[in-house]
């Protein structure tokens, strides 16, 4: 009996069985069209259940002020709006901290999966890579999504994110992009 690959697959069940954040810029990556906000727990919850994490989901979505039906709308979606996040930078590190701060309140890396839905600024120097970087190597799970025409070229490698989806895959409760796959799979779908 191999005990290595038995103690690598208990590892992958705790993962599994771990609870997944939703950290969510809904200024980068809006309600695709055609779709309503109320679908969105659902349908991360089934992408997640795909690839057999089963654990809970909370979802936290970063933003400008919401108006108050709008807030409704998102309670009702069981999903927490941190309000007021301001400009891109400012939401940015804001969900950074989040990260950082959820990470450090769940200690125990294989009870915790992280998903983030935001894009990055090219022209500023941010810590977004490093901070995903740091989390995977103590341990924890970092899923992304990413928006939907990005070029197979710029996902990002493994060392940055343990599964990656486009917005609307991700959105529509599919599986996630296979890195080095062909061009001419069916993401038009």
């Amino acid at each position: 009996m191999d005990s290595d690959s038995d103690s690598d697959i208990d590892m992958d069940n705790l993962y599994k069985l771990s609870d997944t954040r939703l950290f969510w810029d809904v200024e980068d990556f809006p309600v695709p069209e055609d779709r309503k906000l109320k679908m969105l727990y659902d349908k991360v919850e089934g992408a997640l259940k795909n690839e057999g994490y089963v654990g809970e989901l909370s979802i936290y979505a970063y933003g400008k002020e919401k108006t108050p039906q709008e807030r409704v709308e998102f309670h009702e979606a069981e999903i927490w709006f941190v309000p007021e996040t301001g400009e891109k930078s400012a939401r940015l590190n804001q969900i950074l901290l989040d990260m950082i701060d959820f990470a450090r309140r769940h200690p125990n890396a294989q009870e915790t999966n992280l998903l983030l839905a935001s894009k990055d600024i090219p022209e500023e120097t941010t810590e977004l890579v490093s901070v995903m970087q740091g989390l995977i190597q103590k341990g924890y799970q970092v899923f992304l999504a990413v928006p939907h025409d990005l070029p197979e070229s710029d996902l990002p490698p493994s060392t940055t994110a343990s599964l990656v989806w486009s917005w609307k895959s991700l959105f529509d409760g599919d599986y996630p992009l296979e890195a080095g796959s062909d061009s001419d799979d069916d993401e038009g779908s």
